[in-house]
């Protein structure tokens, strides 16, 4: 188990991982709201050497041609964290993870039917939709860059470990970590945070979508 100043750290860990994802998830259904919104598009756009994959060059120069503040190391870790097969670029499949809502199962699934149009080498898209992809996507490196800090503030700790972090939460050796045990884990610290707030935590980090953290989905969240 974690000692006490470390357990204090963990928690603000999960409170940013709350916090910002719920502040990510407001980007991404404000994105969907726009009408000439097609997720391919957005892809293409970003996409200049019409390769069918994106990788973090390709991030940066999309950010920086509209003022954003990144650097290669930043994109390079966002690619990482949606980069299913693990070969260093989005694929489509990926890069919608990342601009479709998660909690709007209905919005997620018609914007996906909206007609797309490949955006030429040197074209943009509609004003409205580059901007709120460009916050979308600086929010994503934002939050990758915060989490890369803390979870290095966290491994520095001389009681800390994944699994010990893990236990934490899952006191009661269930195997998981699912918004029951979260709950509880913040009402010891008298923080009674809503079941919205818990589940951001858990959909940030579960990759096979049950809803619930394996030891092996979290380890891998807090690797440094």
């Amino acid at each position: 188990m974690l000692g006490n100043e470390t357990t204090r750290l963990f928690k603000t860990v999960l409170e940013t991982i709350s916090e910002v994802e719920i502040i990510v998830e407001g980007h991404r259904q404000a994105l969907c709201s726009i009408p000439s919104f097609a997720p391919y598009s957005a892809f293409c756009r970003i996409d200049r050497g019409a390769q069918e994959r994106i990788d973090a060059r390709a991030i940066l120069e999309f950010l920086r041609e509209n003022s954003a503040a990144a650097n290669i190391g930043d994109c390079a870790r966002l690619i990482r964290f949606f980069d299913s097969d693990e070969d260093g670029y989005l694929s489509y499949a990926d890069f919608i993870q990342i601009v479709l809502p998660c909690d709007d199962n209905l919005m997620r699934s018609q914007v996906q039917k909206r007609p797309y149009s490949r955006v030429g080498r040197f074209d943009s898209l509609p004003y409205d939709t580059e901007m709120g992809l460009v916050r979308l996507l600086q929010h994503e490196v934002d939050f990758i860059r915060r989490m890369n800090a803390l979870t290095r503030d966290l491994s520095m700790r001389p009681d800390y470990s994944p699994f010990a972090a893990f236990r934490t939460v899952d006191r009661y050796n269930e195997g998981s970590i699912n918004i029951v045990n979260l709950q509880d884990f913040f009402r010891a610290f008298g923080n009674y945070l809503v079941e919205s707030e818990v589940f951001a935590i858990v959909r940030r980090i579960d990759t096979d979508g049950d809803a619930r953290l394996c030891f092996e989905e979290f380890a891998d969240f807090f690797k440094v």
